[in-house]
């Protein structure tokens, strides 16, 4: 007999772990607490149009999404964005984000250079820093501001690495660990007296990869949530069983594995027998159903915080956005806005709706702010259309709205956050238990169908499957 193994959560990082325990020869049963899959990545409609209410697509340049897509049989389907060009809002005006740096740290002072981005006196304190090396190598230890900023200066943190590894993470950079939030400029870095030195030789070694083609983002036709159902149907071809409106209340040990006691919204209380498991919920979630296997975890994955995000998405007339260009823009959190992103869906995906509306979203939230927290709908809606107007220069009428929120949605990677997830890597190593997700080793969609399968493939190993 299959060992059977049960997934505890039901968005991208379940499915994907669910895949491929399923693949390694396990029988396998998602539990999830809502009525739909998918977490974040939902459909949803304004003004006759169907999109992405939250992640719109994944990183094509890491292989785990486009294998996953390809795995469930639905490569013919990938597309990317219709323009990736964006801006970002500095010195009073919108300006194009410019090449020549990984997440915002520079590493090509020309690319830099263009557009009006920075002041003179920036880009010559970033040739200083090119030409002039340090005697110590760099320490990454630490975070994003503290490791960067004496560096690099407090401009180019403010314009544009807090806008881009804080709009990622909906974090600050004054609290946010390098190493968690970006392991790729942490790896970079090390070693290295220059951090634009040690960024551009990481970005001329980039530029000869495959993945470094364009296009950098990629999803299913029709929207990502088109990928949570192609995963739900291969799924149930394959077996897989999908509990919906149920939720994981505790876990314990039996004589042989493991007993789940679930809650279920449609009926009483049910216990799932299960050989293996994969928790795929937030740490908070996650700490309590680990209690009673080791009951340091709880402690040590409460040191996970989290951040709420609200997006308003408006329907405006075909033409209101003529005048801008790209796929949206960014906002510093220097400026005191409350919006911190724009994108101009239409532009960037074609959507639009049944009259040929066109889609904007505006988006809010990061740690630290809760201003959206406070407002009702109609008065988050009005203050970040007034933003939008402010900042774009460009006047609008709003056909119809809606507004989603995502609140605790957004993990904080905070300094030793690195430690956390070492320590409940150690502590579940030799067990046929495991934990994937947003809360540990990066929050993208490719990311956490990674931790996904990975976490299904240490499980499986541990219980050495037959079949």
């Amino acid at each position: 007999m299959s060992p059977h193994v049960v997934v505890v959560g039901g968005g991208i990082a379940g499915l994907a772990a669910a895949w491929e325990a399923r693949e390694r020869g396990c029988a396998v049963t998602v539990v999830e607490a809502d009525e739909t899959l998918g977490g974040k990545i939902q459909a949803a409609s304004l003004a006759g149009a169907t999109f992405d209410r939250g992640p719109d697509s994944f990183l094509a340049r890491v292989p785990f999404g486009q294998q996953f897509v390809n795995d469930l049989g639905g490569s013919a389907e990938l597309s990317g964005p219709l323009t990736a060009a964006a801006s970002v809002y500095a010195r009073g005006a919108l300006r194009p984000l410019p090449a020549g740096h990984l997440l915002g740290v520079p590493g090509d002072i020309a690319a830099l250079a263009k557009g009006g981005l920075f002041s003179a006196r920036t880009i010559a304190r970033l040739t200083v820093e090119r030409l002039v090396l340090r005697k110590r190598p760099i320490d990454v230890a630490g975070t994003v501001r503290e490791v960067l900023e004496p560096r690099l200066g407090r401009e180019v943190l403010d314009t544009l690495v807090e806008p881009l590894i804080g709009g990622i993470y909906a974090g600050r950079v004054s609290e946010m660990e390098l190493e968690s939030v970006v392991p790729d400029v942490a790896q970079a870095l090390a070693g290295h007296h220059s951090v634009v030195r040690a960024v551009a030789a990481r970005l001329e070694v980039s530029r000869h990869l495959p993945a470094a083609a364009d296009p950098v983002f990629l999803r299913p036709k029709g929207g990502l949530h088109r990928l949570i159902e192609l995963a739900a149907r291969r799924l149930g071809e394959h077996g897989v069983q999908i509990v919906l409106g149920a939720t994981v209340d505790h876990v314990q040990k039996g004589a042989a594995g493991y007993e789940l006691h679930l809650s279920c919204r449609s009926g009483s209380p049910q216990t799932l027998d299960a050989d293996g498991i994969v928790i795929c919920v937030p740490a908070w979630r996650a700490g309590p159903l680990l209690a009673e296997l080791d009951p340091s975890l709880p402690g040590v994955l409460a040191r996970v915080a989290s951040a709420g995000v609200s997006m308003v998405t408006v329907a405006l007339a075909p033409t209101a956005l003529a005048t801008l260009k790209g796929s949206g823009f960014l906002v510093p959190r220097s400026t005191a806005a409350m919006m911190t992103a724009a994108t101009f869906i239409s532009a960037k995906w074609g959507q639009r709706g049944a009259a040929g509306e066109t889609l904007l979203r505006l988006s809010t939230g990061h740690a630290g702010d809760h201003r959206h927290e406070d407002l009702a709908d109609p008065e988050l809606t009005t203050a970040l259309v007034e933003d939008f107007e402010r900042i774009s220069g460009v006047p609008i009428t709003v056909l119809d709205s809606r507004v989603d929120r995502w609140p605790a949605g957004f993990p904080q990677y905070r300094v030793g956050h690195s430690h956390v997830v070492a320590t409940v890597r150690a502590a579940l190593r030799d067990t046929p238990v495991a934990v994937a997700g947003a809360s540990y080793e990066g929050v993208g969609v490719a990311a956490c169908i990674r931790q996904g399968r990975e976490a299904s493939a240490q499980v499986a190993r541990v219980l050495r499957p037959t079949g």
